[in-house]
C-alpha cells in the first residue's frame, strides 16, 4: 500500500459472480502496529445503503501510533458518522472514512455542524407518544360527533409517524355509548430529529387500514423537556380541501429527557404597586 489516504475495494457478490453491492475500504484512520475494527457501509449499483461491513485491519509500520482510548475513540466517530449519512444522507456513506480523517481532531465541532445541516444525531432523542383517548369519532360531517357515531363493533388503531419512522398501537374498541376508548398500553417511542418536525397522529379502522377516521398534526418544538403533559387534539379528515371537517378528537401525552424547552415553575411571589389613571367617575 502506499500514498497518503490508501484505499481498496471489497465486493460482495451472488453465487454466479454478478455483483450485489461494493465498498471502498480507506485505511487513512487505521492505526500503526494494532488491530483497528471499521465499519464500513456497502451500497448496491444505484448507490443506495445495502449492509455494514466489520473489518479488523492491521498495518505494520504504516499509520500513526495510538493508545487503546484513542483507537475506541476513532471507531466511536466511524459509527457516528454512518449514522448520521445512513439516517439523512445515505449517497455520501462511501466518504465516511476520508470524512472521519478529516475531522479526527475536531470530532464534537463537526457533528455539531452534522446536526445543523441535518437534524439531531440519529439515536439520541427519543420522543414518547401516549395515546390517553379518542373520543367523538365520525365517518363523514353529516354525523351528529356528541354522541359518537361510530359502531360498536369498531376498532381503532392509532399510528404514529416523524420523518422515517411509522409506530402504531394495538387495536383497542371503540365504545358507542360513551363515543371514546382510554388506551392503557405503554408509550410508543420515536426518534426526534429536528425541534421543527410535526408528528402525525392517524386513526383508522383496525379491520381496515386504509379507512381513515382523521389526522392530527402537532409540532414538536411545542414538546417540553422533561414534562408530561396531556393535550386533546382535533383530528380532522380532508384537511387542506374545502370538504375539511373535525372529525373527532384525540388526548396525547407527548415527553422527552434529551432535548427541547426547559419546563420552569416559578413559586416566589413578588409585591408590586399598581398605579391607575383617574377615572371621570372619580371626580
Amino acid at each position: 500500500i502506499g500514498g497518503l489516504n490508501p484505499e481498496f475495494q471489497i465486493t460482495l457478490a451472488d453465487e454466479n459472480g454478478v455483483t450485489i453491492a461494493s465498498t471502498i475500504v480507506g485505511l487513512g484512520s487505521v492505526y500503526s502496529s494494532r488491530p483497528c475494527l471499521r465499519e464500513f457501509p456497502v451500497l448496491d449499483k444505484n448507490g443506495d445503503h445495502h449492509a455494514i461491513v466489520t473489518l479488523e485491519l492491521y498495518t505494520e509500520d504504516f499509520g500513526e501510533e495510538a493508545t487503546d482510548e484513542e483507537e475506541a475513540d476513532m471507531r466511536s466517530f466511524y459509527k457516528r458518522i454512518t449514522a448520521f449519512l445512513k439516517k439523512y444522507d445515505a449517497k455520501k456513506l462511501l466518504l465516511v472514512d476520508h470524512l472521519a480523517v478529516e475531522n479526527k481532531y475536531r470530532q464534537e465541532e463537526y457533528l455539531k455542524e452534522c446536526e445543523a445541516q441535518y437534524g439531531y444525531e440519529p439515536g439520541t432523542v427519543h420522543l414518547n407518544v401516549s395515546i390517553n383517548r379518542v373520543e367523538r369519532l365520525k365517518h363523514s360531517n353529516d354525523q351528529d360527533d356528541f354522541v359518537g357515531s361510530v359502531g360498536v363493533s369498531e376498532s381503532v388503531v392509532c399510528m404514529s409517524r416523524v420523518p422515517f419512522q411509522i409506530a402504531r398501537t394495538a387495536p383497542c374498541r371503540y365504545t358507542h355509548h360513551c363515543a371514546t376508548y382510554h388506551h392503557k398500553a405503554s408509550p410508543m417511542t420515536l426518534e426526534a430529529h429536528r425541534e421543527t418536525d410535526t408528528l402525525e397522529v392517524v386513526v383508522v379502522s383496525a379491520d381496515n387500514l386504509s379507512q381513515t377516521f382523521g389526522r392530527a398534526y402537532i409540532p414538536c418544538i411545542h414538546i417540553q423537556k422533561g414534562a408530561n403533559k396531556s393535550r386533546r387534539y382535533p383530528l380532522f379528515t380532508n384537511a387542506g380541501t374545502t370538504k375539511a371537517f373535525v372529525s373527532g378528537y384525540i388526548e396525547i401525552t407527548l415527553s422527552t429527557t434529551q432535548r427541547g424547552k426547559a419546563t420552569v415553575v416559578d413559586t416566589g411571589y413578588e409585591t408590586c404597586l399598581l398605579y391607575t389613571s383617574p377615572s371621570p367617575r372619580d371626580s
